[in-house]
Formats: structure tokens, C-alpha cells, sequence
């Protein structure tokens, strides 16, 4: 599967840029986990919670990414969280749909064409290796 992510600039009458970005294919659970990589403000540190597997949340935009190892036992047993093996949860208040998993090697896809949108081409490199290992790694299985 190709993921594409675009980016659109905007140029208003204040001088202003408004940046928006689209995610083909159009699934809601894509549109989810890249809201959450467009309102991190910190690129580098998207690259690390990648490498680190370690989820991150925006309380101002209310959207980010959940690994299984950020549960805790409150969210396992009273909330009924599940995040499978090899899957990641992306959620946002600013969709009908609030939460969905999808796997972490299409997380991954989402988060490399993000940096190759914005010209952050050695993130890319960094994350395309990632998507590498987790293929190796999902195959064995």
C-alpha cells in the first residue's frame, strides 16, 4: 500500500501562512494519525517517540498517538483499552470518529511522507528505516 500525504499552503492578506495537509488513501483512522503528527510542534521529537515506540497527546488540539506500552492498568481494565501487537491508536476530538487503530508500520508510512511534505528529508530516512525493520520483523511472525 502507497501512503501520501500532501501539504497546502494558504498565503492570507495578513502575511500569514495557513498550512493544511491531506492523506490519501482517505480513511479516517490515516486522517486521525496525521492530525496528530501535524499539530506536534516538535519534528525531531516525532522521530524519537517513533524510534522510542512512546506516544505523545496535544491537550491544546486534544489529538495524538497511543503505543500499547503507554496503557496502564487503569486504562486496560477499567477503560477497556486494546492496542493489538504491531498496531498503534490515533485519536482526535476533531472528527465524528474519536479513536482508531491502525498498524504501526502504516503509522510510520503516514509520519515519513509528512517529513517529505515539509522537506525534512533525513527524518524521512530515519523513519523509512524504522518502517524497514518493523517489515522484517512482522514477517517472521
Amino acid at each position: 500500500m502507497t501512503i501520501k500525504v500532501s501539504r497546502h499552503t494558504k498565503h492570507l492578506s495578513n502575511g500569514e501562512e495557513f498550512i493544511t495537509y491531506n492523506v490519501s488513501p482517505e480513511l479516517i483512522e490515516f486522517q486521525l494519525a496525521l492530525n496528530a503528527i501535524a499539530h506536534w510542534e516538535n519534528l525531531k521529537s516525532l522521530v524519537e517517540f517513533a524510534i522510542s515506540r512512546h506516544g505523545y497527546g496535544n491537550t491544546d488540539s486534544m489529538c495524538g498517538i497511543t503505543y500499547e506500552s503507554d496503557l496502564d492498568d487503569y486504562d486496560r481494565e477499567i477503560e477497556n483499552v486494546l492496542i493489538p501487537i504491531g498496531q498503534i491508536q490515533a485519536y482526535s476530538d476533531h472528527f465524528e470518529v474519536k479513536e482508531k487503530n491502525i498498524t504501526e508500520v502504516e503509522y510510520l508510512m503516514i509520519l515519513k511522507s509528512f517529513f517529505e511534505a515539509n522537506y525534512e528529508f533525513e527524518f524521512a530516512k530515519t523513519i523509512n528505516n524504522e518502517i524497514q525493520k518493523k517489515k522484517t520483523t512482522y514477517n517472521k511472525t
